[in-house]
């Protein structure tokens, strides 16, 4: 496999930006090729003091640094006829190889006249050559000087030292210059990026060192106040009979006494509360809210050692990337610069820190010693979580099997349905119809779903990240298809059953979608460990919080879930009709009695969707202070959507009519929302019509490679938005099939939504460089020691409704809208290369512009201030280096029991 497409595949999607810029090196690369391929002058000149000029040392890579044994042959001949050899494999042109055989003849003589006086030197000092060439350093001895050396046949008994990096870069063709050029801008970029992560890991691992220590101190009281054992609680209920004993026996929990941590203020009033809304977290802490403290902090430190993994991941592919790109160098130019640059490379923090390794060694110590009993075993078990490599082709044939076979049953029911004959025997056939139709819309849109993650992938979106899916757990596009093609294939058959009157003296028609519905609540809330329980729980929970809206924070998937929703409002409020049916006993007339349009309950249920999202943006709101005002733009919205669905309803209920007021307060209101949504959707979930950017009307940076496809989505997005306008026109269609029809293309509008929504939080995740889930901590920054102040923007120690709690990690507060908010993507390239701020990439990369000059005296002094600056701006080595590398991570030496280094503290061992 080629190393660029390794290192796009395997890099952090979110850090994209700060890992080396492997395209842009091979087209430099390529330049640099080209210019050696080019004519040469005729002449060159000798610099001063027998150093040959850059063109003339490039005719002489072959040899750099040694010298054949024996005295050359003079004669001009053979010198010119060698030379142009030479020539022509380093220059690759036999054009230039003429031009320069007087020139080689007189380097040459200038060669062997330096030879003599460094041989008669040597003698009179006593020294023997083989010593020189001992005395050169590592970093100074190229691979090629010492194959030359010892394979090549020539004698080393004469050796010139390879001049310093900076000389000989200086030394080389402007092409090249530019090329070393752009290797220290990356460098730059790579090693500034890596020691702001490692600081910000040092500053999370201190705020977690605290809260573990607190934690070993909760879980001591603990089990100080509850039975000791299994026997001992099991005799204590026995004594002592009640429910509530029985209760707390069955969940090993000690009686309900109110303790507080040693050391902490006796202050009143003051209560931290969690996310989830876990009292007695803050100031006054309970021993029941141990599990759930023990559950936060299990996920944190979970998430910081994704996140360690990560940046050495990133660490690694940097440090290959240059090794590839030297390499290609090396090979396109017969020169060796490798071990002399590397050197440089391996001079920075990036590639020598030993902070990472240590820190990586005590998140797995501290998780075993506070989750897994001391086994480092199994702790390595959970925290190294490697991706199974599967091929999918099960999940793959099952959905096509299942797909396959419903598609029988549809085409056969609809045939049926359609029939004269059927209709006659069958009065209830509309509603059943209409039912049926609701019935496919969500299952089909989770189809559709897979299309999505399955283009995520391809566009290297973080989808699982975005969404907080488990690592461990997630499906594969493949798998998840599964669920949706088996559903899809059990309503088929349904709907073939109900209108083919199979068994009609046995079975009611109108048995088979109740019964379809049952067997949907049945798979998904059987608790058996079969058919993606994980992911089936996973969405419960998810549509609980839903449905629990403003009452936890809002996360991503809970908005995303919330959107979802609102597009299958036709399947919602068709509930009402089954309901009523089934009420009625389903009489001839079903549908005249529980039309939708007939019974206030439709609006109601209509609207749930919408104001569940209402709910979510004030909840929203709330959590930020009140400061956030996007927040409650977006509640307009949907309030406006919930506005519009109770004049349609209005407007139906009152007969259609085109003369009444509620047909103009539906046009009004509907307008209204109509322009609302489009825009909300164009500016802020997908951040289109930026202006001044790369792509018109869109943004600058996209994930997806086909632009078209943003143009069609645009447009699309409008029409659609706008399609209630068919409803004006009377005659054609009824408008219950009309309903049916635009409830599928705004299914269908959602799905081509999810597309450019995830894009773009993806893509303000990138500017953040955010890599890692929001974990509430649950203890109160007072009760373990902890500054409240964040050691970069990225964490984060927050004051919520007055109350200062380590409530994140990572600030997660975005705005509704994701990347629209955000400032422009400055990314690490313009931060670091000021001089290409203005420039594109296609700029960069071609090779047109000016060489980088490489000032003079910019040798090792230099360097060494660069490195300077860089440590200063990160802080990383002047604040924690110290602890660090003797293995220490805590950020107060007192608190000698978060080191875990050694044995597992007392106060966690006691009362086990």
């Amino acid at each position: 496999m080629k190393f660029a497409r390794y290192l796009a595949e395997n890099a952090t999607p979110e850090w994209r930006r700060a890992y080396v810029d492997y395209k842009r090196l091979k087209k430099i690369l390529k330049n640099v090729v080209k210019a050696r391929e080019a004519p040469s002058p005729p002449s060159q000149p000798v610099v001063p003091g027998g150093q040959a000029s850059p063109l003339t040392e490039r005719v002489d890579r072959a040899d750099y640094g040694a010298i054949k044994s024996g005295t050359p042959s003079r004669t001009p001949s053979r010198v010119g006829s060698v030379r142009r050899v030479r020539s022509a494999r380093s220059l690759e042109a036999a054009a230039g190889a003429e031009a320069l055989a007087s020139e080689e003849e007189e380097e040459e003589g200038q060669r062997e006249a330096e030879i003599r006086r460094r041989r008669r030197e040597s003698r009179r000092e006593g020294a023997q050559p083989r010593e020189r060439k001992d005395a050169l350093t590592s970093a100074e001895r190229s691979p090629r000087l010492e194959e030359d050396a010892h394979g090549s046949g020539r004698s080393d008994s004469h050796l010139i030292p390879p001049q310093k990096l900076q000389d000989r870069i200086r030394s080389l063709p402007p092409a090249d210059q530019q090329f070393f050029a752009a290797l220290d801008q990356e460098l730059e970029k790579v090693d500034s990026f890596y020691l702001e992560r490692e600081a910000e890991a040092q500053q999370r691992w201190r705020l977690l060192s605290q809260q573990l220590a607190a934690l070993a101190q909760h879980r001591k009281a603990f089990y100080s106040k509850g039975p000791a054992s299994w026997w001992a609680a099991l005799k204590s209920a026995w004594q002592d009979p009640k429910p509530s004993v029985i209760t707390r026996t069955l969940r090993r929990k000690p009686p309900r006494t109110d303790w507080h941590l040693p050391g902490e203020g006796e202050e009143e009033g003051e209560e931290g509360e969690g996310e989830g809304g876990k009292a007695g977290l803050g100031k006054q802490v309970t021993p029941e809210t141990y599990k759930y403290a023990q559950r936060k902090l299990k996920a944190a430190v979970f998430e910081l050692h994704r996140f360690l993994e990560l940046l050495k991941n990133f660490r690694i592919l940097n440090r290959t990337a240059f090794i590839k790109a030297l390499k290609k160098y090396d090979k396109a130019t017969r020169l060796h610069m490798s071990p002399l640059y590397m050197s440089k490379v391996d001079q920075r923090a990036f590639a020598t820190s030993p902070r990472l390794e240590n820190m990586l060694n005590s998140v797995e110590h501290a998780f075993a010693t506070y989750f897994e009993h001391g086994s480092r075993k199994k702790a390595l078990a959970r925290l190294r979580v490697r991706p199974a490599v599967e091929t999918h082709h099960d999940s793959t044939f099952l959905s096509g099997i299942f797909l396959g076979l419903s598609i029988p049953g549809f085409v056969i029911g609809l045939d049926r349905a359609l029939d004269p004959s059927i209709q006659a025997r069958l009065p209830q056939w509309p509603a059943l119809l209409q039912i049926y139709g609701a019935c496919l819309i969500p299952p089909l849109f989770a189809l559709l779903f897979t299309i999505n993650m399955h283009a995520w992938v391809l566009a290297r979106i973080n989808y699982v990240f975005i969404f907080e899916f488990d690592v461990r757990h997630v499906l594969d596009h493949r798998q998840f298809a599964e669920i949706p093609s088996f559903l899809i294939l059990l309503l088929s058959w349904s709907f073939y059953l109900t209108f083919n009157l199979s068994w009609p003296d046995q079975i009611a028609p109108w048995v088979w979608p109740l019964a379809w519905l049952v067997t949907v609540c049945v798979i998904f809330l059987n608790p058996l460990p079969i058919f993606f329980h994980r992911t089936r729980w996973w969405f419960i929970r998810s549509l609980a919080r839903v449905v629990a809206a403003g009452v936890k924070p809002v996360e991503f998937r809970d908005f995303f879930i919330g959107d979802e929703l609102n597009s299958v409002y036709y399947a919602i409020y068709n509930l009402f009709l089954l309901g009523c049916a089934y009420d009625q006993g389903w009489p001839p007339n079903v549908y005249g009695i529980c039309s939708p349009n007939r019974h206030w309950p439709t609006p109601v249920l209509m609207s749930l969707p919408a104001l569940s999202r209402f709910f979510q943006s004030l909840r929203r709101f709330s959590d930020s202070d009140f400061k956030m005002r996007i927040h409650l733009i977006n509640a307009g919205k949907y309030a406006s959507s919930i506005i519009t669905f109770f004049f349609y309803f209005c407007w139906r209920y009152h007969g259609t009519r085109h003369d009444d007021e509620w047909f103009a307060l539906f046009i009004v209101f509907s307008t209204i929302s109509s322009f609302y949504t489009c825009s909300w959707d164009l500016l802020m979930d997908w951040s289109l019509l930026q202006r001044g950017a790369k792509y018109p009307l869109l943004r600058n940076e996209l994930a997806y490679d086909f632009v078209p496809a943003y143009y069609f989505a645009m447009f699309s997005n409008i029409i659609i938005r706008f399609i209630w306008v068919w409803y004006l026109p009377p005659g054609g269609l009824s408008l219950n099939v009309r309903a049916w029809i635009f409830a599928m293309l705004e299914m269908l509008r959602r799905w081509q939504w999810n597309f450019f929504r995830v894009e773009n939080e993806h893509l303000g995740n990138v500017d953040a460089y955010r890599v890692m889930r929001d974990v509430s901590l649950p203890y109160h920054p007072s009760q373990t020691g902890v500054s409240e102040r964040p050691a970069s923007p990225a964490s984060d120690i927050s004051k919520t409704e007055g109350r200062p709690t380590a409530r994140r990690m990572l600030s997660g507060q975005r705005a509704e809208g994701g990347a629209r908010g955000r400032p422009a993507a400055k990314d690490y390239e313009r931060k670091r290369h000021p001089a290409e701020e203005d420039s594109d990439e296609e700029e960069d990369d071609s090779g047109d512009s000016p060489a980088e000059e490489i000032p003079d005296g910019r040798g090792d002094e230099e360097e060494e201030r660069q490195r300077q600056r860089a440590r200063e701006r990160s802080g990383a080595r002047s604040r924690h280096g110290d602890e660090m590398e003797r293995g220490v991570d805590s950020g107060d030496a007192s608190s000698s029991e978060l080191h875990f280094v050694g044995e597992r503290p007392a106060a966690f061992d006691e009362g086990k």
